[in-house]
């Protein structure tokens, strides 16, 4: 994932606030004085929307990205909303004052990026008080976005610029492996409250919108300016080629509008 354009994504992420905030309203209720971390905050508009919720005390954002917390705290107009760089996977990057001091701990479309799930998990338990929870959406692999980066990644032109790029390739869960979802959580002191895959569908007015909301996934930086065009073209064609039995995919409307079609996992956990 491309995180050096943070204006563009924070202008460009419908998708990710949309469905994160009806998850919000669904699992959880907020009672006075609760804490929240947002695990991969991202540009932090989940954060801000969590800390202006009737009885939230304190609502902590952090991600791995210096650009994306930088203008986070540049724009940042929310006073019981804070912003910090840490890397989940990092139990040094993790504040002492973390320590079992957050009633719920959410984290939205972040473990697809992260290698190491059980440090992340063991990480984020660390942070919750016994009983807090925790929820948790993970795409998982069979999603548009997984299928096209692999096949870019070893395409026979694209290749050469796409090989150094590490984070390009996402790392979803198996779509199948709800009982390893199930035993991870467990692992590290959590009782699933709740696991759902459902598929969630997200309509942009035009292809140019579209791409828009992808851009940051596309690693369009390593790509020669003078490819760029055959490029964006190839990716495109691919993304309205991926379909399968899941019906995980992109569709085009006559008028233009495009449609996509994503499962993810969505986990309510409570820590023992």
């Amino acid at each position: 994932m491309d995180t050096a354009d943070a204006v563009h994504y924070s202008q460009n992420r419908s998708f990710q606030d949309t469905h994160s905030q009806q998850f919000l309203g669904k699992h959880l209720e907020w009672v006075e004085g609760d804490t929240v971390l947002d695990v991969g905050c991202g540009t932090g508009e989940t954060t801000r929307y969590i800390a202006r919720q009737n009885g939230v005390k304190a609502a902590v954002g952090f991600d791995v990205s210096p650009q994306f917390i930088r203008h986070t705290n540049g724009s940042n107009t929310v006073k019981n909303a804070t912003f910090f760089v840490a890397d989940v996977q990092n139990s040094s990057e993790m504040k002492p004052e973390w320590r079992e001091s957050f009633s719920k701990a959410v984290s939205f479309y972040v473990l697809q990026w992260v290698g190491n799930k059980q440090g992340a998990v063991r990480n984020i338990a660390s942070c919750l008080q016994p009983g807090g929870e925790l929820l948790m959406t993970v795409p998982t692999d069979d999603n548009f976005l997984f299928k096209v980066s692999q096949t870019m990644a070893a395409h026979a032109r694209w290749q050469k610029y796409l090989c150094s790029c590490p984070d390009f390739v996402m790392k979803p869960w198996p779509a199948d492996d709800e009982e390893g979802m199930y035993h991870l959580l467990q692992q590290w002191g959590f009782e699933m409250l709740t696991s759902d895959c459902p598929l969630l569908e997200q309509s942009y007015c035009s292809k140019e919108e579209a791409l828009k909301a992808l851009h940051p996934f596309m690693a369009t930086g390593r790509i020669p300016p003078e490819e760029m065009d055959d490029y964006l073209a190839d990716w495109w064609r691919h993304v309205c080629s991926t379909d399968d039995v899941t019906r995980s995919s992109v569709s085009v409307r006559d008028d233009g509008t495009v449609t996509w079609t994503v499962r993810v996992f969505v986990v309510h956990a409570q820590k023992r």
